[in-house]
């Protein structure tokens, strides 16, 4: 790595705290500023390399550190820099196939490392949905009572609020997660659109229509769906994975669509419709979370796409 490589990975952690500590301004630009703070070290990282993104990523563990304090400099880091580090790492992965052309990370393998970080995350916050403090039970209370009249449920008994409290937080792991997944999957594709844009990427952007699950994944999921089904630690922790897994299922549902238009005259006009669709309609989420459980017994994308390649 040479000095300006060096400078523009340190650069981007710098850039990255700050639009961390953009959302304490409390706006709402600020928040939607926050919600970018993954991208500069992605940048950095699928065009530099995984060591200009772990520099970077230590970088803004540094910049978050001096201008709030030690604490939240770390949190910052495991929360936001390691899981991009993670992933570029992984995402750069490449071996020489049998022509010998590169053979880059499979799409199914970077999702399976989204997950997996999600997972993680997800797991944080597993105490406060197992044996919330009183302070977070008020909070949970407040922010049910500042719901709209139409979504607030009717006046309940003390006993039934206070269960309906503690089951909304027991989801809050699988919320986490799922918000956490969002975030960093949209901070990764759109690091490498604009790398692509100015060819400044080191490896193609994966195609959606060669995104294939393993087997054990559907068994994985079952067993956390029966997890969810008993009391305690159990359910939380099983409704939690089955919500992770859940969005696995959404994104092979998608490769399946990518498929079906893959060698069509109009992809683009029928690819903007279809997800205009799952954004507008929740009957089309849920075709596509089906087309995801389905598939490896219909193999409508293979049929469409080829087969995946290997992990």
């Amino acid at each position: 790595m040479n000095a300006r490589e060096l400078i523009v990975s340190i650069a981007a952690g710098a850039a990255a705290a700050a639009l961390t500590l953009s959302a304490l301004s409390a706006s709402v630009g600020g928040v939607l500023l926050s919600s970018l703070a993954q991208l500069p070290i992605f940048l950095v990282g699928l065009s530099l390399g995984t060591q200009a993104a772990a520099i970077a990523a230590a970088g803004s563990v540094a910049a978050a550190s001096i201008l709030v304090r030690l604490e939240f400099g770390l949190v910052f880091g495991l929360a936001v820099g390691l899981p991009v580090v993670v992933f570029v790492r992984q995402a750069l992965l490449s071996r020489r196939g049998a022509d010998g052309r590169a053979e880059w990370y499979p799409p199914a393998g970077l999702l399976l490392t989204c997950l997996l970080l999600t997972a993680v995350v997800a797991a944080t916050a597993l105490p406060a949905a197992l044996d919330p403090s009183p302070g977070q039970v008020s909070r949970a209370r407040e922010v049910l009572a500042g719901l709209p009249p139409e979504l607030r449920p009717a006046d309940l008994a003390p006993e039934a609020l206070d269960k309906l409290v503690r089951f909304a937080l027991g989801l809050l792991p699988g919320f986490l997660g799922i918000g956490f997944f969002f975030l960093l999957v949209a901070n990764a594709a759109l690091a490498q659109a604009i790398l692509v844009r100015f060819g400044w990427n080191i490896r193609p952007t994966p195609a959606m229509s060669a995104l294939a699950l393993p087997g054990w994944f559907a068994t994985a999921a079952a067993i956390a769906a029966i997890g969810a089904m008993f009391p305690g630690a159990s359910g939380v922790a099983g409704t939690s994975l089955a919500m992770i897994c859940a969005l696995g299922f959404a994104f092979a549902g998608l490769a399946v669509v990518h498929a079906l238009v893959l060698n069509s005259a109009a992809r683009g006009v029928l690819l903007a419709v279809a997800y205009a669709a799952i954004l507008l309609f929740a009957p089309a989420i849920v075709l596509v979370l089906l087309l995801g459980i389905v598939e490896p017994w219909t193999r409508l994308r293979e049929r469409f796409a080829g087969p995946a390649p290997n992990l």
